[in-house]
């Protein structure tokens, strides 16, 4: 294919459409998920279900007040019309977005998803945006759809929320991922920090764990003491 036909192919394809997720999608959103780990050969750490998805992603309102819910983690997710005599790639899990009638949206071709949540800076006295997962799924990382996603984030997390930074990980041997965050976003990595991380049995451990201290207001899940 010469250059001209391949860029008479790209430009064909309908336009992406970018929207945060609804429940609907948590189906695909885990099945995005397990792929970007096997990408990541992580396969064995996922053991999320579409019941945890949904609790934290579209939490009760009575599970946020009893305090079992935080509303904290968003995701967008990016899709497009399939192309005329296009056909989904079939070794895809739920290569398709569930149609929405209320709103006319038709079902989609998923290309990919990005989930972020929010943390704190202390040293600025401000909120900040992490980004947990940025997924273009095989079949489509040729197209700039990487780009398309996590750009609009931080646009999303600068503009609407207000952040004052926006931050993520990135595995060491990913290279390209790492060339493309620092050409296309300028993200400079933060050498000087080690991430630590407490899971499995040993966090279950503190479960049992009774400060030698009074505990006021209930924090920390212990009873208020009477006095």
């Amino acid at each position: 294919m010469s250059n001209n036909t391949k860029a008479t192919a790209v430009s064909a394809r309908p336009v992406p459409v970018l929207r945060p997720i609804e429940e609907t999608d948590l189906p695909v959103i885990r099945a995005m998920i397990v792929e970007l780990a096997v990408f990541e050969k992580l396969e064995h750490e996922v053991t999320c279900t579409l019941e945890d998805l949904r609790t934290s992603l579209f939490p009760s309102d009575a599970d946020v007040l009893a305090g079992r819910a935080i509303k904290s983690a968003r995701a967008v997710i990016l899709e497009r019309d399939l192309a005329p005599g296009e056909q989904p790639p079939a070794d895809l899990v739920h290569p398709l977005s569930v149609p929405n009638p209320a709103t006319n949206r038709p079902a989609r071709l998923v290309l990919g998803f990005c989930l972020y949540f929010f943390n704190y800076s202390t040293f600025l006295g401000q909120h900040g945006v992490y980004v947990e997962d940025l997924c273009v799924r095989a079949p489509f990382r040729v197209g700039g759809y990487g780009t398309i996603l996590l750009h609009s984030v931080i646009r999303h997390a600068v503009v609407v929320h207000g952040a004052k930074r926006v931050e993520w990980s990135v595995l060491n041997w990913n290279e390209n991922a790492i060339r493309f965050y620092a050409d296309k976003c300028g993200a400079k990595p933060q050498d000087e920090w080690t991430v630590y991380r407490v899971t499995g049995d040993r966090l279950a451990q503190y479960r049992d764990y009774v400060p030698s201290a009074q505990v006021e207001g209930g924090f920390a899940g212990l009873p208020v003491e009477r006095k």
